[in-house]
């Protein structure tokens, strides 16, 4: 009975405790939702309804909305990254774009050039054709005129022997005024024949050759007969001494020509070649060279140019020489050769015994 009667009062003493809402978070027993941006739904322990509720080996959550606001931060920064990034790619996609119609144009003006290319290669495959055609019958035409030189050559021989004046000799024969007396070399046999001797004083002596020396240098054919197998005088600047660079001259001089009130000299001369230095003639009277009365100096090209100086009584009133002198300053070295391309030639040597101008 007096068990019952505890029971009783126990039950009868009991009261339900008075219900205060809040939430501490602590024990994650209470139904909130969080959101984002409002940290005042984040208790800390100054905040919380029983802050004696945290125990003191538990690191409380105050970072719960600064976790929260760096997610947010490192959302933003992602989003701005994003953004730039799609920036960049809508700028490289219109470079891309550019670059993509420029090379469309490149394209097309290269088509168009190709075109113009072939139009052009055409119409020089035509001149080309034209040119050949007009090589081919300019080539006719010039061995046609070599044939009539060399007839005409030949008749002029004739006529020489019937004057008394032979080609290759110093033959002196009136020539249509009897008071008028010319002397002529071709050189085709020697110069000695001619009346002319070489200088040996120098060292270095004029040489006869047919055909071409080089092609960068010399004549190609003679003047006589424009044929490669026809005799000229010329330098070898190729003889040259080693390890010598100085200015060198050949020189070849005449036989002694007769007083006269004037006296004319023609010859034909090539000077060619990058190298080429002076040619002189001299009216050597006595010993003495004195001053050139003709010269020529530097490259004159692939040719036989006219050479002619008239000789008063200044130097004709007793007798003389005719000195032809070329220089050159060629020479070798142990494994060069300088200045090489300096060969000068002349041939046809005329004299007549009257001025250029009356002759």
């Amino acid at each position: 009975m007096k068990q019952m009667i505890l029971i009783t009062v126990l039950l009868i003493g009991y009261v339900r405790p008075e219900f205060i809402p809040g939430c501490s978070f602590y024990n994650g027993q209470c139904s909130y939702t969080v959101q984002l941006g409002h940290q005042g739904q984040c208790n800390l322990p100054t905040t919380a309804q029983n802050p004696s509720d945290f125990p003191t080996t538990v690191q409380p959550p105050t970072t719960c909305c600064t976790n929260l606001q760096t997610d947010i931060a490192d959302l933003r920064s992602l989003v701005a990254g994003l953004t730039n990034d799609l920036k960049l790619l809508k700028d490289n996609y219109n470079v891309l774009e550019n670059e993509t119609n420029e090379l469309n144009t490149t394209t097309s003006n290269k088509d168009d050039l190709l075109q113009l290319l072939q139009t052009k290669e055409a119409e020089f495959n035509k001149t080309h054709d034209q040119i050949a055609a007009v090589l081919q019958q300019a080539s006719a035409e010039i061995h046609r005129l070599r044939d009539e030189l060399v007839a005409t050559t030949r008749q002029l021989n004739n006529c020489r022997g019937t004057l008394g004046l032979q080609s290759g000799t110093a033959t002196v024969a009136p020539v249509l005024d009897a008071s008028i007396n010319m002397t002529f070399c071709d050189f085709q046999t020697s110069s000695e024949s001619c009346g002319f001797n070489t200088n040996r004083k120098t060292g270095y002596s004029w040489k006869s050759h047919s055909g071409s020396i080089n092609s960068l240098t010399g004549p190609i054919e003679d003047h006589t007969y424009g044929s490669q197998k026809g005799v000229y005088m010329y330098m070898d600047t190729d003889n040259s001494p080693y390890g010598d660079h100085v200015i060198r001259t050949y020189r070849m001089e005449s036989n002694l020509i007769s007083p006269a009130a004037a006296v004319c000299v023609r010859f034909w001369y090539n000077m060619n070649g990058k190298d080429i230095r002076t040619l002189n003639i001299y009216a050597k009277i006595g010993n003495g060279d004195g001053y050139p009365v003709w010269t020529q100096s530097g490259n004159q090209g692939q040719r036989w140019s006219l050479g002619e100086v008239s000789l008063d009584s200044e130097y004709t009133a007793s007798h003389f020489k005719i000195v032809v002198e070329g220089t050159t300053d060629s020479y070798h070295t142990s494994y060069n050769h300088y200045n090489e391309h300096g060969d000068i030639a002349f041939d046809d040597f005329y004299i007549y015994n009257t001025s250029c101008n009356s002759e």
